[in-house]
């Protein structure tokens, strides 16, 4: 029993939060590439929705690190869902697959500071966007700069 009574694995014991990927994806053929990367350089959390609304409507438990939009929205739809999302999670890395570049979609993607990539995405690829996911995740509880000191006046 430690200082305040509870037993290791109790209930009272408070698990720690999870950072987790996001991704938002139609194609099972592209999901399932993901979920195989993912379990090969992650053991977090990846949560995967099959469209922007799913995801809007029932907002991960993690904390979230990182969002993988791979849908067939227009520029327009997901302009607003990659705004909506860096206001949610302002400081998450967000990338968007899309079939072609110097689009509009790219030009939503850049817009909303996400990284864009096209079809077909590279082993190469998922993986540089997971390693970014795991640095991600290190540096979030940290702060960015030491607090201010105030010096009293003499």
């Amino acid at each position: 029993m430690g200082a305040t009574g509870a037993r290791e694995g109790s209930a009272l014991r408070p698990n720690p939060v999870r950072s987790c990927i996001v991704m938002v994806c139609g194609d099972q053929e592209e999901t399932g590439r993901i979920e195989e990367e993912f379990s090969k350089v992650e053991s977090g959390c990846l949560q995967v929705y099959t469209k922007i609304v799913d995801l809007m409507n029932n907002l991960p438990t993690g904390r979230v690190v990182s969002v993988i939009v791979a849908t067939t929205d227009g520029p327009s739809i997901m302009g607003q869902a990659l705004s909506w999302i860096r206001h949610r999670w302002p400081r998450c890395s967000i990338t968007v697959i899309g079939d072609v570049g110097c689009n509009g979609l790219e030009m939503a993607a850049r817009r909303n500071s996400a990284n864009f990539l096209t079809r077909p995405v590279t082993t190469e690829e998922w993986t540089a966007i997971l390693t970014q996911h795991s640095r991600q995740r290190q540096t979030l509880g940290r702060r960015e700069r030491p607090p201010v000191r105030a010096f009293p006046l003499r």
